[in-house]
């Protein structure tokens, strides 16, 4: 270790175990719990065009999914989900092949402006139903 660090102050590292990498090869256990596994969902989606495809999704994207088709023609707003990154979902699933429609609508409050609305275009249904 350099000078300049112990100058600095203890390397924390040292004094907290199972801290970053080194916890794999010293056995002491995790600080973060172990990450579960992502839902796994298969959709069947038809276009406007007609054209029928399966797709699989998972994570949010599969929760995204699940949303849209739940809340119908109402649509999906961040207001209805504040800090989640809805657009980032909404792009995943446009590149899989869903049509999804955005409307910009205005509001108020103390930082007015504008939101989108996503409502799904295409007809989907989950595989497995």
């Amino acid at each position: 270790m350099s000078e300049k660090m112990q100058e600095n102050g203890p390397d924390l590292r040292q004094q907290v175990p199972g801290r970053g990498r080194q916890s794999k090869r010293t056995g002491t256990p995790d600080i973060a719990p172990k990450r579960r596994s992502r839902q796994r969902r298969e959709w069947i989606v038809t276009d406007m065009t007609g054209e029928t495809k399966n797709i699989v999704v998972t994570g949010r994207v599969a929760w995204m999914m699940e949303r849209l088709v739940e809340v119908g023609p109402v649509g999906v707003t961040t207001f209805d989900h504040p800090g989640v990154r809805l657009s980032h979902y909404v792009m995943c699933l446009r590149q899989e092949g869903v049509d999804i429609e955005t409307r910009r609508e205005p509001h108020g409050g103390a930082f007015p402006g504008r939101h989108g609305r996503y409502r799904l275009v295409s007809e989907a249904r989950r595989a497995d139903q």
